[in-house]
């Protein structure tokens, strides 16, 4: 028997296969189960720099402080719209060690002198390498003679952080005088950044880094002893063109370390020179161009 034009046989070997969407088919019925998706996923560009967490000798090393993400396309730190993961800064160490340095908000921080011609060979006060001449520092009693003499060496002190990157960066930095510090003496103060790819201060790093620039230790730099008042607004200090991870491996072994020496710049130091007090805040904010 047939009805409507189609085999109630057929039919029954339809439901009894199972096979509705076939029986649809032979009903002249169009079935539709639709499942949309649209996956991507994406590795953004990313900056991870550390140091200390705070400063002196309460603080830590190595601590990773700053987490950046390309979340914006600005092309200055204020205006790049990137995002720091982590609450807080990361603060710099002595250059060579993972000892915290100073605050230069202290009272009791100084620059190391160097004393020079006496028998036996000068040395230099800062005895516990903290870059700083503090009442830690000691030392035994040394004999004069006539051409002895102490003096800073142009008062030079060398801080660094760490940076681990898969794109390229910017840093900008900002100073500001702090305390009672005059603008004679403010004017006097200058900074230096240079890049170290590799090394080991008590934590290995670089071995599987590059220069974030292809120039070396001073490509993309603009901070050649450049004046901190000349700094007080933003001022872009580096603009590098590649990332600093060369090949695969661990935070550590793709950082470079970026050093900064400032110096008070007006020659040697003497005695004659009586008390100088001069301090500066200087910020170094990295983000992705």
């Amino acid at each position: 028997m047939k009805r409507d034009g189609f085999s109630d046989t057929r039919f029954l070997r339809c439901v009894r296969a199972g096979l509705a969407l076939a029986c649809a088919s032979v009903l002249g019925i169009t079935a539709h189960a639709q499942t949309e998706n649209n996956p991507r996923l994406r590795q953004p560009g990313v900056l991870i720099i550390w140091g200390a967490d705070g400063f002196g000798a309460s603080a830590n090393a190595p601590i990773v402080s700053d987490f950046v993400i390309n979340s914006g396309t600005g092309a200055t730190a204020a205006t790049s719209g990137d995002a720091d993961l982590i609450a807080g800064d990361v603060h710099t160490v002595v250059t060579g060690t993972l000892n915290a340095t100073e605050s230069g908000a202290g009272a009791n921080n100084g620059v190391p002198f160097r004393v020079q011609n006496i028998p036996g060979g000068g040395f230099t006060t800062d005895f516990d390498g903290d870059g700083v001449l503090t009442a830690a520092d000691g030392f035994g009693a040394f004999q004069l003679r006539a051409g002895s003499d102490i003096n800073t060496r142009r008062a030079e002190l060398q801080t660094s952080f760490y940076v681990a990157s898969n794109v390229p960066f910017s840093i900008d930095a900002t100073a500001t005088p702090l305390g009672t510090t005059e603008a004679d003496d403010f004017s006097r103060m200058r900074v230096r950044m240079r890049v170290t790819q590799s090394g080991d201060d008590g934590l290995a790093f670089g071995s599987a880094a590059q220069f974030p620039h292809t120039g070396g230790a001073a490509g993309g730099i603009r901070a050649n002893f450049r004046r901190l008042s000349t700094m007080t607004t933003p001022f872009n200090v580096f603009s590098g063109n590649r990332r600093t991870a060369r090949v695969r491996g661990t935070i550590a072994q793709q950082s470079v370390r970026f050093d900064l020496t400032y110096r008070y710049n007006s020659g040697d130091i003497d005695l004659s020179d009586g008390v100088v007090d001069a301090a500066a805040e200087v910020v170094y904010t990295a983000y992705i161009p």
